[in-house]
């Protein structure tokens, strides 16, 4: 992980940096994952039944709902 850095912070660069965030994974058959729902809003639970669904496909799942709310963070930064 990087370390925090009070300047680039200061100077209105990203709090979060991609290096530091999870990597999205492929779920089993049966295995719970999280997404990041289309409004933006809190990350959703999600069993894989289905290993074609969309989310999968697109690399949008994430072991815990804390990892898929760090992207979720990072992306609504980047929005500001």
């Amino acid at each position: 992980m990087k370390e925090f850095n009070l300047d680039a912070a200061l100077n209105g660069e990203p709090k979060i940096s991609i290096e530091d965030l999870p990597k999205p994974f492929k779920p089993e058959e049966n295995e719970v994952y999280y997404v990041i729902s289309p409004n933006h809003e809190e990350p959703q639970r999600y069993k894989a039944r289905c290993l074609d669904h969309c989310s999968i496909q697109n690399g949008n799942c994430f072991r815990t709902k804390e990892d898929a709310q760090k992207w979720l963070d990072f992306m609504k930064s980047m929005m500001e």
